[in-house]
């Protein structure tokens, strides 16, 4: 499978999920889902509108997502990472230097 993001302003955080081992399922300039190998239902979804960016986050332990709507390309990177670092911890999992 392909691990090159075709949004490359998302490069950024594309790259620490590739490396804890997520898997794209969804990989275009205006959708990006990433999904856990170990738990199919637990996804991060990115949509990029035309003013503002939707991100959909796992709750750790939970079945349930959060979505937010945020306004540009570093914050939804930053609001990423901290969460993927997060759902990583709480689901006790190896969690590399992010």
């Amino acid at each position: 499978m392909d691990r090159t993001v075709v949004n490359k302003s998302l490069l950024p955080i594309h790259e620490k999920f590739m490396d804890l081992g997520w898997q794209l399922k969804e990989n275009s300039e205006e959708n990006i889902i990433y999904v856990d190998p170990i738990n199919e239902n637990d996804e991060f979804c990115i949509r990029v509108n035309k003013k503002d960016i939707d991100v959909t986050v796992p709750i750790p332990n939970s079945n349930v997502q959060y979505r937010t709507t945020l306004t540009d390309y570093f914050t939804t990177c930053e609001y990423l990472e901290m969460h993927l670092k997060n759902f990583m911890e709480k689901e006790s999992r190896l969690v590399k230097q992010i």
